[in-house]
């Protein structure tokens, strides 16, 4: 396989993986294994088929696509506007250009701005990231992180590039985020097979077995969501 279609390698991995998680289950129904709430459920089925469809849709409809877009977008234009550059440029080299300085200036005071309006926004009289309750932990600011971070970094990339020279229209901007998502689409593609994935697990009760609680199932579809992101961007940053 080339190695530029390395990239591609997990959505080949979730199919096969779909794949066993099919089979092991005609197996668990055929050698009737139990656990401690009963017989496992197969999906070689009627009902089966019907829940894994139905679970399925359920699971594509809730996974993390705005995340993985927030995140990849922001990426896009972070890049794009030559913000990375000078983050490498000042940690490698430790010298930058007189343009690259200005830029970096007037998105440093865009960034200052914007965790000052952050700042406001949680404190007396307006508190408009706080809950009713003033609790930090279920407020709009700790639930709206990702969100309310990708929008400073879409600001400051957006000035950065600008002043730059980078950026000389909105098309430019348009152009820079899309970099992002095209970069992207391999691991985007591998999440349709792992919510499948993730459904017929939870149908067939697999996790159930070993008694895993709701913050590792949590850290399981974590994992297997944004495991593609991460390793598309190692493997074409290598190859």
């Amino acid at each position: 396989m080339n190695r530029r279609n390395i990239v591609y390698y997990p959505v080949i991995l979730y199919l096969l993986l779909l794949l066993v998680a099919w089979l092991l289950s005609w197996l668990f129904g055929v050698m009737n294994i139990v656990d401690d709430a009963g017989n496992m459920r197969s999906l070689m089925t009627a009902e089966g088929v019907r829940r894994a469809v139905r679970s399925s849709a359920e699971v594509i409809n809730a996974a993390p696509w705005g995340c993985a877009m927030l995140v990849v977008v922001s990426a896009g234009l972070f890049a794009s506007s030559g913000l990375l550059r000078l983050v490498c440029d000042v940690a490698i080299l430790h010298r930058i250009t007189i343009n690259q300085r200005r830029a970096g200036f007037m998105a440093l005071l865009v960034l200052l701005l914007y965790i000052i309006v952050l700042l406001m926004s949680v404190m007396a009289p307006w508190r408009l990231l706080m809950g009713v309750t003033d609790e930090i932990s279920v407020s709009p600011l700790a639930r709206g992180w990702l969100l309310l971070m990708s929008v400073g970094v879409l600001s400051v990339s957006g000035i950065y590039g600008y002043v730059y020279g980078n950026f000389r229209s909105i098309m430019d901007v348009m152009n820079g985020v899309g970099k992002g998502v095209e970069f992207f689409i391999p691991a985007f593609m591998a999440i349709l097979p792992a919510t499948a994935l993730l459904s017929c697990m939870q149908y067939m009760g697999v996790l159930d077995i070993f008694g895993a609680s709701s913050s590792i199932l949590g850290t399981v579809e974590d994992f297997v969501y944004f495991f593609p992101f991460l390793f598309v961007l190692f493997t074409r940053n290598k190859f």
